[in-house]
């Protein structure tokens, strides 16, 4: 039997290590793509929610989706949401967390894919004033708001910090 050397016994663990980070990324690459699984212009604005007419599968783990008052109001106009992150059939069947909905947003997406059902909100009276009094400041879920800020940075309960990482005014 050959005895493995010092040199040996390196140059299998850097092997081994290479593998492993190999497999790691090319894992990674096939399920966080850098490029959009589907860019946010080439598919319907509010597709199809494949039957869904409510949230309760997305409650079993997104429970605060009950009270959010974004889910709540989209909800009342039928809008839930499989309509704008997809039926994510892996996504519900994963109770490990690992695999993302169909259709997620980045911060440069979010903005236009709101004003497109709600054109006003980003030219409105009411949408001016609030970045007049907020501008520079922190709102209560810990949000700079900035002139780049958007929708999500107010609306939405998944956006608000612990209150050990929120700064007060």
């Amino acid at each position: 039997m050959k005895r493995f050397t010092r040199r040996g016994a390196l140059r299998w663990a850097f092997m081994m290590a290479a593998g492993i980070v190999a497999l790691a990324a090319g894992w990674a690459a096939g399920r966080w793509s850098a490029t959009p699984r589907r860019p946010m212009l080439s598919r319907p604005l509010v597709q199809d929610a494949g039957g869904l007419k409510d949230n309760s599968v997305c409650l079993v783990c997104h429970i605060d989706l009950e009270t959010e008052e974004m889910a709540a109001v989209h909800l009342k106009a039928g809008i839930v949401c499989a309509n704008c992150h997809g039926v994510s059939e892996a996504h519900r069947s994963d109770e490990m967390n690992v695999t993302p909905p169909e259709v997620l947003y980045g911060r440069a997406d979010i903005g236009p894919f709101c004003t497109a059902c709600h054109p006003t909100h980003k030219t409105g009276q009411q949408y001016q004033e609030f970045l007049r009094q907020w501008s520079g400041r922190r709102r209560p879920n810990g949000r700079m708001i900035t002139s780049d800020a958007n929708c999500m940075d107010c609306h939405g309960h998944h956006v608000i910090l612990p209150p050990e990482q929120q700064v007060p005014d």
